[in-house]
């Protein structure tokens, strides 16, 4: 079982089922929920592996590296930072309406952890659990929003601006399997194909 942590709202989608080795069948199922109940999974043994944001691990689990990305601020492109067009930092942001996700999906903590960095302290007004509706709300010049940078192309009519001065924080992706023991065979395989570079 294969699990990503989607910033959609609602429960469960319908499982998908996919062609497996010769004429076998295996069962693929997608839930979306709030992030911070995925990273566990694996230990526990619900999951043989999650994709999701790095996070600090307390127990003996593997995690793979998979992208690293500086986060981005979107704005209405009649916002004063979009007439501006200059590159942002957290102290220039201070005193700014954000829109953001709940406190515990993975581009809320990047975020939450670059402005700590800074020892800025923000407002953020809204809160919603998909992507889109976010967008929804910087194309109603609600709030400005700090993403991970690949969001800017999934609404090109929003102005994205670089967020620098952040130290290290950044929206990095991780496959995440329990311990080595715990680790199925499927599991395995994969980390494998991703230590070495395949796909």
């Amino acid at each position: 079982t294969w699990r990503s942590c989607s910033p959609r709202s609602g429960g469960s989608t319908p499982t998908w089922r996919s062609g497996c080795g010769s004429g076998g069948r295996r069962r693929w199922r997608r839930r979306s929920r709030r992030g911070g109940w995925i990273w566990p999974s694996p230990t526990a043994g619900r999951l043989d592996l999650a994709q999701l944001r790095s996070v600090p691990l307390k127990k003996k689990k593997k995690k793979k590296k998979l992208t690293a990305e500086p986060m981005t601020v979107l704005c209405h492109p009649e916002h004063r930072l979009a007439r501006a067009g200059l590159p942002l930092t957290p102290a220039g942001l201070a005193g700014e309406v954000f829109v953001d996700f709940h406190p515990d999906w993975g581009p809320r903590r990047a975020t939450d952890a670059a402005f700590a960095a800074a020892g800025v302290r923000r407002t953020v007004a809204l809160e919603v659990n998909d992507v889109h509706s976010l967008l929804d709300l910087v194309d109603e010049n609600l709030g400005v929003a700090v993403v991970p940078r690949h969001f800017r192309h999934k609404r090109e009519a929003l102005t994205a601006l670089p967020l620098k001065d952040t130290g290290e924080a950044a929206y990095e992706t991780v496959a995440l399997v329990p311990s080595p023991r715990a680790t199925s065979p499927a599991a395995r395989a994969l980390m494998s194909l991703l230590d070495h570079g395949g796909a």
